[in-house]
């Protein structure tokens, strides 16, 4: 993560449900993101995840985080630096991602019909 990019909201309390499956969650981040639209301009805005031991045990960004919260249950004073190094680092590959086309494309329609 560059050092002027404001840091991310990482939230183990109230965690939503994953969006994806409906499962709960284990952790929930956001961060600002911003994109161009037609005129180039940039339009601001915030990209959320929440971390789900359902939805991504394939993701290798999320291997060593995610036995952290599922198996062992929750963050500790004895492992808070840790937690905080990998969700940093889970944080920082989704930062790189693009986002899913067909994903978003539910977002907005389940967003017009007043679901989210």
């Amino acid at each position: 993560m560059s050092d002027h990019e404001p840091l991310p909201v990482h939230s183990l309390d109230a965690v939503p449900d994953c969006r994806r499956c409906d499962r709960p969650g284990h952790l929930h981040v956001s961060f600002p993101h911003s994109w161009k639209n037609q005129k180039d301009k940039d339009v601001p805005g915030i990209r959320a995840f929440v971390l789900c031991s359902n939805c991504d045990a394939q993701d290798p960004d999320a291997a060593e985080l995610l036995p952290l919260l599922a198996v062992r249950g929750r963050v500790t004073p004895e492992n808070i630096t840790a937690f905080t190094d990998l969700a940093n680092d889970w944080v920082e590959a989704l930062r790189l991602r693009l986002p899913n086309l067909a994903e978003l494309a539910e977002e907005e329609n389940l967003w017009q019909r007043g679901e989210l």
